[in-house]
């Protein structure tokens, strides 16, 4: 039985990858490989991971912007966690896999690359927000609207909501991102 539902999960995981979007490649490589060079660390240091992040995101420049909003709204269905963590148990092939957390948090950083030139992806950035209260989408997206800076001022009523959420994260990086694109309304709200 147990092997079945392997052979089902493999089968599964191989059709998920032969009918996933298209995305912008560098050095033969997918952008959604070269962004788990963003993992979440303690340590801020610039690891070689991040490095060739950083340089597959310049290559990329504001393509990787469907690619990075494709990201920030994915979710892994109950069956789809059940599947890889059965593939996980089995011994004939490594299943790597990184949760939407994680893969969410790169999207966000991979912005620090675009800056201002992802301006035009602050509208979706905002629609995105307030269609997903999943914490992890929503602090993503804060992280992303700081590195774009400035001309994501339109986010700032956004993000002074955020700046009284419960989740310490998200409460954080929103006041250090609104602080970063409107000084101003940060100041009037108290925002130190």
């Amino acid at each position: 039985m147990l092997t079945v539902v392997t052979v089902v999960a493999m089968v599964g995981l191989a059709t998920w990858k032969i009918l996933s979007p298209k995305e912008p490649v560098f050095q033969g490589k997918r952008l959604s490989i070269w962004l788990a060079g963003y993992k979440i660390s303690k340590y801020p240091v610039s690891s070689p991971q991040q490095k060739k992040a950083d340089e597959a995101m310049r290559h990329v420049g504001t393509n990787a912007i469907p690619t990075l909003f494709r990201i920030l709204q994915a979710h892994d269905s109950p069956i789809t966690l059940k599947l890889i963590s059965v593939a996980q148990r089995q011994r004939l092939m490594k299943v790597d896999y990184t949760p939407p957390s994680a893969r969410k948090y790169s999207a966000g950083v991979a912005f620090r690359m675009l800056g201002p030139s992802a301006s035009n992806a602050v509208p979706e950035l905002i629609r995105i927000y307030q269609k997903d209260s999943a914490l992890e989408t929503r602090n993503a997206i804060i992280i992303a609207l700081g590195h774009i800076g400035p001309p994501a001022k339109d986010a700032a009523p956004l993000l002074l909501e955020a700046t009284t959420s419960i989740n310490f994260p998200v409460r954080a990086n929103a006041a250090n991102t609104l602080k970063a694109i409107d000084r101003e309304a940060a100041a009037k709200a108290g925002v130190k």
